[in-house]
């Protein structure tokens, strides 16, 4: 039968919901659906080739994916993705005053045989905080006592996370978090044992099968580097027995007609499909589209190095957005089930009493259709602020078939649009891309962000004047009180409330145009016959989750 996507509510404290959009999504094919027979590995095909499983310090989705595999957190999202359930910590406690949350963990060890201690989670939380980490989500630790600029020279800490003893871990929070539960299921809050981490190095730490270690479903077996990596499971695992795929191999295939070639011949078990491609696969009864609640834009650099004052016009910002055709390029380009949006918190994300935050009528309505006369009339009016007749812009993005179809498109669609406009495009490689952009080295860049957590904040902490992601600088100060006014709502009957506060600031946000969106993001796949329950995680990593996974042939 097709595969089929599901749509999941995740409850937390505060009566908040998640749709789990990608989360759930299974492939129920052929005679073998993972219910009997024995499970054969699985080949997948990536792009390019990752950089290093370091849940400290890693930000990107390929690499968290990684690592939600290979290790496990306190607590994790349930298969169907309807609830936090045990991990690491077989039960917790949590004060009246939701600020002290005690966790019991679980007798069960690394993988090489040494035990996880709550130590183990003190000392990982602890090097994320300390600002000499340079850990992509250092502000995540804000959340505990003592976090104040983590990751930042006005750190002083430390955390207050305490292991009691080798079994119960104690944590104190700032203040109360209704999503803490969920946050703790990211990558950053992760485990790391301290004795094996320092002898082989923080900079060689995840680099290879022997700097690292696991405590989840897999561990990394094998990596050539630019061909392939490898993860096995995990016999140390504490739910080993519930792991039936032996292993799953990402290889490195950059070009598109090879992957083809190779899924035709069996050589791969799953494929995302788009494009033309689309088309040829969609009537296939094991193809499938998962929504997810990613968001996809173009970043201005208003302020980090920018020499180029146009970027930096608001107008200009704004003409760009009323030019983009977004119907064209999530219906000619992508073609992979993604749509046309012009927001930042995304359809799915969360709910307050099973109403979509984008449903709510305090949500901003944001237009996202193509309006040429508004986009001529507001280009004129930044020519004439910035003392120029024409303008010339240069368009940043990670070089590969599909990217460069679509920065084709814009610049073909912004220059038609807009006479005396002229973009320029600048490939990439994904391995320094976002280290570019953090430096400030471009003027717009194509970027997406998805959710980390449950709750609005995860879309709207990157544009805030000082986290690490907001690689433009962009820097309000309505918008950054808009957000903390925001976050500061966390009572039990404050969820309303909260979600008003951060729709205001999103629409100071979309207003000023500091970001472009574009598209909220979707994914289609075609498996081999027989494959079942791959859970496309909503939060952190897009590799494929596989604990739960089978692959069973006729």
């Amino acid at each position: 039968m097709k595969n089929t996507k599901k749509l999941f509510a995740v409850t937390t404290s505060l009566a908040l919901t998640v749709s789990l959009a990608a989360c759930g999504s299974t492939s129920n094919s052929g005679s073998g659906t993972g219910d009997s027979g024995t499970s054969q590995p699985m080949k997948l095909a990536v792009q390019n080739d990752f950089t290093k499983i370091n849940n400290l310090t890693e930000s990107t989705s390929s690499e968290l994916g990684i690592a939600q595999n290979v290790m496990e957190g306190l607590v994790r999202y349930s298969q169907d993705g309807k609830e936090i359930e045990p991990g690491m910590a077989e039960k917790w406690e949590i004060s009246d005053d939701q600020l002290t949350y005690t966790f019991h963990l679980r007798d069960t060890e690394w993988s090489n045989g040494t035990a996880v201690t709550a130590d183990d989670f003190v000392f990982a939380w602890n090097t994320v905080a300390d600002p000499a980490t340079a850990a992509s989500y250092a502000s995540f630790m804000t959340y505990i006592d003592g976090g104040t600029g983590a990751g930042t020279p006005d750190y002083v800490g430390p955390l207050s996370v305490n292991a009691v003893d080798d079994k119960t871990l104690e944590v104190k929070l700032s203040e109360p978090t209704p999503f803490f539960l969920s946050l703790l299921t990211f990558p950053t809050f992760f485990p790391v044992n301290e004795e094996f981490y320092t002898s082989v190095g923080a900079d060689k730490y995840g680099t290879s099968p022997d700097t690292l270690l696991s405590n989840g479903p897999f561990e990394l077996t094998t990596w050539d580097r630019d061909q392939q990596l490898v993860f096995s499971k995990n016999d140390k695992y504490w739910e080993a027995d519930v792991v039936e795929v032996p292993s799953v191999t990402f290889q490195v295939v950059g070009d598109e007609s090879t992957r083809i070639q190779l899924f035709e011949t069996g050589e791969l078990t799953r494929m995302g499909v788009s494009g033309d491609y689309y088309d040829q696969y969609k009537d296939n009864e094991n193809f499938y589209t998962d929504e997810d609640t990613t968001i996809w834009y173009l970043t201005l650099n208003v302020d980090n190095n920018n020499t180029n004052p146009i970027v930096a016009n608001k107008n200009f910002r704004q003409a760009l957005s009323y030019a983009i055709d977004r119907e064209l390029v999530t219906s000619q380009v992508y073609k992979n089930g993604s749509f046309p949006a012009n927001y930042i918190v995304t359809k799915g994300l969360v709910a307050n009493g099973g109403t979509d935050f984008r449903d709510e009528s305090f949500a901003g309505k944001f237009d996202s259709t193509q309006n040429k006369d508004k986009a001529v009339e507001l280009f004129q009016k930044a020519l004439s602020e910035t003392n120029q007749d024409s303008a010339k812009i240069e368009i940043s993005f990670v070089e590969s078939p599909r990217n460069t179809r679509l920065m084709e498109v814009l610049q073909a669609t912004l220059q038609e649009v807009l006479p005396g406009l002229t973009v320029e495009l600048r490939k990439l490689p994904s391995a320094s891309y976002y280290d570019q952009l953090a430096a400030g080295d471009y003027q717009i860049a194509w970027a997406g962000w998805g959710p980390d957590y449950a709750d609005p904040s995860t879309m709207l902490s990157i544009f805030t004047s000082t986290d690490s992601h907001n690689y433009g600088k962009y820097n309000n100060p309505e918008y950054d009180a808009l957000y903390a006014e925001g976050l500061a709502l966390s009572g039990s009957d404050e969820v309303k409330a909260r979600f008003e506060k951060f729709a205001e600031a999103e629409k100071v946000l979309i207003d000023d145009q500091p970001i472009i969106p574009i598209m909220q993001s979707a994914s289609s796949y075609v498996t081999q016959p027989g494959v079942s329950d791959i859970v496309d995680s909503a939060f952190g990593g897009n590799t494929g989750f596989y604990k739960w996974a089978s692959y069973v042939t006729e």
